[in-house]
């Protein structure tokens, strides 16, 4: 929201109420209602459309990375694995987290990548609202690797 210039640095920031969407997922155990699982893909898929218009990739995005306000606006948050990328350029680094990480990102030889690695987070966080599970929950890099798109059943609400 606002800055100070040296020598009385400091950022201003939103107070964002809730937490992150995986406060209420996991912490409070929140199952969701349909007019809210809507709004949250909504947020996202226009947060998510706003960044990649920009050139951004944000390769990180999950539960935990997701702010919820007061009245269940979410915000993406924590762009430190975030990139600017060029309209020539394609992204080649291993960043994220495990879980939520696109198949490319995954392989050892270092695919090519680029925005579309947000939107598998994307839908691997759609299928978490929905089934209040985290995905592949207890499985290390190579065990996630090796599942590849397979995801936990979607239950109804």
């Amino acid at each position: 929201m606002g800055f100070c210039v040296p020598p009385d640095t400091a950022m201003v920031f939103e107070y964002i109420k809730r937490g992150s969407l995986y406060d209420l997922l996991y912490r409070e155990r929140r199952k969701f209602s349909v007019h809210e699982v809507v709004r949250i893909n909504e947020d996202l898929a226009s947060g998510m459309c706003y960044l990649h218009g920009s050139g951004v990739v944000h390769r990180d995005l999950k539960p935990a990375n997701i702010l919820v306000s007061e009245h269940m606006q979410c915000k993406i948050a924590d762009f430190g694995l975030s990139k600017v990328k060029q309209e020539s350029m394609t992204l080649r680094s291993r960043v994220g987290t495990p879980q939520y990480m696109a198949p490319e990102l995954l392989s050892p030889d270092h695919l090519p990548h680029n925005e579309k690695v947000d939107v598998y987070s994307f839908s691997i966080m759609l299928v978490e609202i929905l089934s209040n599970e985290q995905p592949f929950l207890g499985k290390d890099p190579i065990q996630v690797q090796m599942h590849g798109t397979c995801l936990p059943p979607i239950y109804p609400f």
